[in-house]
């Protein structure tokens, strides 16, 4: 029933949109608001400016006044809606981006996330976005599919890059506010900026959040400090970024199927402390008029000491190092063709400290990308080498042969990724395009520590064909997509069920993945309507788990959401949110059929920002209460032998409000 009340509301406000006059702009109490989506810019495809509409992609863009309008408290409010995409946070209170059904427990291995195009993905998996002030995004690039020629390893979902602000160039400006909220939300951020010089401009802030979690016992403490500096150069500039963080949390984990009765009892959490230093330094600067050269890097350091109970206590501490380096050169040689040589190197560590047990990971690549236009037809052409050396430690696990168990060793890989796509702007506005990509994902170091067998490298060859345009008033992008996946990686039961393992010889083989996404924007005077659907079929076509389907990924998702002026300067949102039917995280087998029901969050928000610089915003997440899992699977006691397993869940959150009011000067 929720499904075709969803599908039902989406066809309506769709026919009803498109069905208005042709206009490519609404006057709004003498204000103009440009309709723009194509011609948004975007910096991933490239890391050199291009737009939407020049993108064989089907790519979304957040922006800041998008960010601001909804009243987003974290990245979680602010992807919700993005076609193709699905997030939810884990125990550790990080988000996961699932793009075109990874598998939620793989969606942070195969998705490459950046922090203004440096990848901040770990090398055994997972990365942080939780120390990401809101208010400190520019804007959200999502590319499905995308990437693999200009980030390499790990894009076989896409690309999420998450672009903070830079200084702007003005004397004396910032901002200060404060956000309260259910379950003792206190968060304070303070902003300030000035111009020191004609050509040195800085910008520092603080954010410190304190939360105790929705469900018992638990707590989130957070603290960022910022420093941001731009020195303006003829044809260029030079920009520096650090960001100080710490975190201290405890959020429960899962818990029984029997206890389901209440969602915010706890009986095991996992519980940690970070810290982290990260420094930023960027070059960019125009050769003439056809050569622009571009340089940027990172140095990233974080202290992490954890603590889990959720399969009998657990401590550990780590350190953890990551170097990054990019580097390349645009050559134009036409109006309005170009090529792009570049090349990126990154050497990143973890050491265990209680067990003095360091894994490595270098990696370099070269990359080589052309675009070239003949009237309306672009075309695009991309190739990347990319080599990886690790050094890791076997598992001490007894199902690992004797003579490597708990040893060190090493292991190389040699990857290739392409990108050949065909577009053609047939007219003003609209365009339709088809794309060829293969990207590639070499295991982490954990991973092969538990590997048995040749290892191998997951490989992913997708076709896309879309199509972006406004047709009267509404803003359409929609594309389907067929991905087929060789070797893909997965955690696997063997015949033994008290041990698991990472291997093509027990995981899932080859898999077919084929979908569609739609995403429409229609606006009608003050109102802008929002939604989109995603469908995908996905099937395992090789191996044991043959004929079955990608557990934790559903057939279907959507949303539809309204912003409404109601006066200058007060805006209104509503979004809800479908999410499908959908096999536990670990049921390869499908044996207990699609048991994870589904769902519809709706939220509503509403923002005002009055002319003396003030501005209030207020929002209701899970407006329903509706009680809903981030995921569910099972578990066995491996300490206790032959137990019956016993299927867990995790609760996402219940309704929550939050109040905030900034004063911008």
């Amino acid at each position: 029933m929720k499904k075709k009340l969803l599908l039902g509301a989406y066809i309506l406000c769709s026919i009803s949109a498109t069905s208005i006059d042709n206009i490519d702009f609404f006057e709004v109490e003498g204000e103009s608001t440009i309709v723009q989506r194509l011609d948004d810019s975007v910096i991933t495809t490239e890391n050199f400016e291009t737009s939407v509409r020049d993108t064989p992609r089907n790519i979304t863009v957040i922006t800041k006044e998008e960010i601001q309008k909804k009243g987003a408290n974290d990245i979680l409010d602010v992807v919700r809606n993005v076609p193709g995409l699905t997030a939810r946070k884990y125990n550790d209170g990080e988000v996961r981006f699932d793009i075109r059904g990874q598998n939620t427990m793989y969606a942070n291995r195969n998705v490459v996330v950046t922090v203004d195009g440096v990848p901040i993905n770990r090398i055994n998996g997972g990365y942080s976005t939780s120390q990401i002030p809101v208010d400190s995004i520019e804007r959200i690039e999502v590319v499905p599919g995308g990437g693999g020629v200009l980030y390499g390893n790990g894009t076989l979902g896409g690309v999420v890059n998450i672009i903070t602000r830079s200084p702007q160039n003005q004397k004396n400006y910032g901002s200060v506010g404060i956000k309260l909220g259910s379950n003792n939300l206190l968060e304070n951020t303070v902003d300030y900026g000035t111009k020191l010089t004609d050509n040195l401009l800085a910008e520092v802030g603080f954010t410190d959040l304190n939360s105790d979690g929705w469900r018992d016992d638990e707590k989130d403490d957070r603290q960022n400090a910022r420093l941001r500096t731009m020195y303006l150069l003829d044809g260029g500039d030079l920009e520096f970024k650090y960001n100080y963080s710490k975190k201290d949390y405890k959020y429960g984990t899962t818990i029984p199927y029997y206890m389901i009765d209440d969602r915010t009892q706890v009986n095991s959490w996992s519980q940690g402390k970070t810290q982290e230093d990260d420094f930023y330094l960027k070059y960019r600067q125009e050769i003439g008029e056809d050569l622009e050269f571009l340089v940027y890097g990172n140095y990233y350091q974080k202290d992490y000491d954890s603590y889990d109970k959720s399969k009998g206590s657990y401590y550990r501490r780590d350190e953890e190092e990551r170097y990054y380096t990019k580097a390349q050169i645009k050559y134009s040689y036409g109006r309005e063709n170009y090529l792009i040589l570049g090349g990126d190197f990154s050497d990143s560590s973890l050491l265990d400290v209680r067990s003095h047990k360091e894994s490595k990971r270098e990696a370099y690549g070269g990359f080589v990308l052309n675009k070239f236009k003949w009237g309306d037809f672009q075309f695009t052409q991309g190739y990347r080498r990319d080599y990886s050396d690790y050094d890791y430690w076997y598992s001490a696990s007894t199902m690992i042969p004797e003579d490597r168990r708990g040893q060190h060793s090493t292991e190389s890989f040699t990857n290739d990724a392409w990108e050949l796509s065909l577009s053609y702007s047939y007219s003003d506005t609209g365009s339709v395009y088809t794309t060829y990509s293969r990207n590639f994902r070499t295991p982490t170091a954990s991973e092969i520590g538990f590997w048995v067998g040749p290892v191998e490298p997951q490989v992913d060859d997708t076709i896309e064909v879309g199509i972006k345009d406004f047709i009267g008033n509404t803003y359409i992008s929609a594309s389907t997509f067929y991905k087929r996946s060789k070797d893909q990686i997965h955690m696997a039961i063997p015949e033994d069920p008290h041990y698991w393992q990472y291997s093509a010889n027990f995981g899932i083989g080859d898999v077919e993945r084929y979908g569609a996404e739609l995403f429409l924007e229609h606006y009608i005077g003050r109102l802008t309507l929002r939604s989109s659907v995603t469908y995908i079929e996905h099937e395992i076509i090789s191996g044991k788990y043959e004929g079955n389907k990608v557990p934790s990924v559903p057939n279907l998702t959507g949303s539809l959401g309204a912003s409404y002026l109601l006066a200058q300067g007060l805006t209104v949102n509503a979004d809800a949110i479908y999410h499908g039917k959908m096999y536990d995280l670990d049921d390869l087998e499908n044996e207990r059929g699609e048991d994870v029901d589904d769902y519809v969050v709706v939220d509503l928000s509403a923002i005002y920002q009055m002319e003396n610089g003030v501005t209030i915003t207020g929002r209701i997440n899970n407006v329903f209460d509706e009680g809903y899992d981030r995921y569910v699977g099972a578990w066995e006691d491996f300490s206790q032998p032959g137990q019956p397993i016993v299927r867990q869940h995790y609760p996402a959150p219940g309704r929550t409000y939050t109040l905030g009011v900034k004063y911008t000067f």
